[in-house]
């Protein structure tokens, strides 16, 4: 196996292979691998590679989707699109920008390899702050819409980073949500909003509680309760 590092794509894997009957190129989470038939050569080989330079590059991105859509932002609740473009800077930093409050972009170094450790750990870090950006917005407004239309009022509503639980009520009626809340379907972000509202009324999880709980989810709170147990926290 020989390695050759490009500008443009990255790292590229040379194989020869007895059956291979073709030039065939491979582009996966880790790497971009070309397979050389018996009859082949280096030369050729690259040759090939580098006329196939956009197609390799679309793909990388395809690629760099997927791995990100992995973390459950893809859509936002089909309320913010996230969009993912590869740059021709030569450091190894994943970036981001917000461009208002339902367009978004990640970009990336097109050699970069999106599968390490600690491209990994970048990503995340893009993906929480955009995250922040988005409850900020999105959780705020529906809160105190919500609260206004079950007549539950409120004293405040605080976005947080927590990944034990998905919202909290305290006793002065400040409403807690964890910005991770975003990732969930919409009918299950209202469902804890909801939760949480009534708890202004009831403090615990008595029979009143739920009941009040119920009838402001049309009679689904079992439902959304028994769906909610498929999510996790970030």
């Amino acid at each position: 196996m020989k390695e050759i590092v490009y500008p443009e794509i990255g790292k590229v894997f040379y194989t020869k292979s007895n059956r291979a009957k073709a030039y065939k190129i491979k582009v996966s989470s880790k790497e971009v691998c070309v397979t050389i038939p018996a009859l082949g050569t280096i030369k050729q080989a690259e040759k090939f590679v580098l006329s196939k330079k956009d197609w390799i590059i679309k793909t990388k991105i395809k690629v760099a989707e997927k791995i990100i859509y992995s973390f459950g932002l893809k859509k936002f609740n089909d309320k913010v699109s996230l969009n993912i473009i590869p740059q021709k800077e030569q450091n190894n930093l994943i970036t981001y920008k917000v461009d208002n409050a339902t367009e978004m972009t990640i970009l990336f170094p097109q050699k970069f390899d999106i599968n390490s450790d600690s491209s990994q750990e970048q990503i995340k870090k893009c993906l929480e702050k955009l995250l922040s950006f988005v409850a900020k917005h999105y959780l705020l407004d529906r809160t105190v819409n919500i609260s206004s239309q079950l007549g539950l009022p409120i004293n405040s509503v605080k976005i947080s980073s927590a990944k034990t639980r998905w919202g909290s009520c305290s006793y002065r009626n400040d409403i807690n949500l964890s910005k991770f809340l975003v990732l969930l379907p919409e009918h299950l972000i209202d469902y804890i909003i909801i939760h949480e509202l009534c708890h202004t009324k009831h403090r615990n999880h008595g029979k009143d509680f739920h009941q009040l709980v119920d009838f402001h989810c049309a009679g689904k709170e079992k439902e959304f309760a028994r769906e909610l147990k498929r999510y996790r926290v970030f």
